[in-house]
């Protein structure tokens, strides 16, 4: 089972960096160093660059192919396939950016969460 760690320090979540001031919550955002628990993800399990993920905002924007986060789908038109989040990556955004989620709160939801998806979740510091 794949194991992820969040250091608290360097996660971003309901539109706060992890001092708790108001930021842009996106995969990696350089100006607070730090990133979304999908950020996190992607950088652990595909050992992507933190910087690689800057100012995106879900992982549909980063993968070209399916990964555990992302699906193809078909294009409006039906023509080509296209990158989409799966359900797992939306609800991991929901939860994530939630603003009336307590830390507890939303650490357990993201936790049980990606428990579902066969992933272990553990946050520290």
């Amino acid at each position: 089972m794949t194991k992820i760690k969040i250091d608290r320090k360097k996660w971003l979540r309901g539109n706060k960096d992890p001092q708790g001031n108001e930021a842009s919550v996106y995969l990696w955002n350089n100006e607070c160093n730090a990133g979304c628990c999908l950020g996190h993800v992607i950088h652990q399990t595909n050992k992507v660059p933190y910087n690689n993920l800057h100012k995106l905002s879900s992982p549909e924007d980063f993968f070209h192919r399916t990964s555990i986060l992302t699906i193809y789908h078909p294009d409006y038109y039906g023509d080509e396939s296209t990158v989409a989040n799966n359900s797992f990556a939306q609800q991991a955004m929901t939860v994530n950016d939630h603003k009336d989620y307590t830390e507890e709160q939303r650490e357990k939801r993201l936790i049980e969460l990606f428990l579902e998806n066969g992933i272990i979740l553990e946050f520290y510091n």
